[in-house]
């Protein structure tokens, strides 16, 4: 059994080498004056070439609307946005992944005090 588990093994891992390699190399450039935000793409990705460039009017936009306009940027070129370029939704999440936490624990707290109230009466 061990044999034709180690000889599967080794026909999927041959397999997925013969395919060949997916490296990607791209370079990102994007810059924000509070008037006009620039993104530039340029590389390949999985064997297709990739270049991006486009500028955005964002006068008048929060940090929240100018992140979206660069996750639609990436993801019109089918790749994902490096974390180096949204700090501002990862702290937003992880905001809110706190804050749904703490309300968790606080109902969970205050229903315990009131259990423990109904059974020490």
């Amino acid at each position: 059994m061990k044999m034709k588990l180690c000889c599967l093994l080794l026909l999927v891992s041959s397999l997925s080498m013969a395919q060949g390699p997916t490296s990607s190399t791209l370079r990102t450039r994007i810059s924000d004056d509070q008037q006009t935000l620039s993104i530039q793409i340029d590389g390949n990705k999985a064997g297709r070439r990739i270049h991006y460039d486009e500028s955005f009017a964002v006068t008048g936009k929060n940090e929240l609307q100018k992140e979206v306009l660069k996750c639609r940027a990436f993801e019109s070129q089918g790749i994902t946005v490096p974390f180096s370029q949204i700090p501002y939704l990862l702290f937003s999440a992880a905001s809110l992944v706190i804050a749904v936490s703490i309300l968790i624990v606080t109902r969970f707290r205050r229903s315990r005090k009131s259990l423990d109230s109904l059974l020490t009466k």
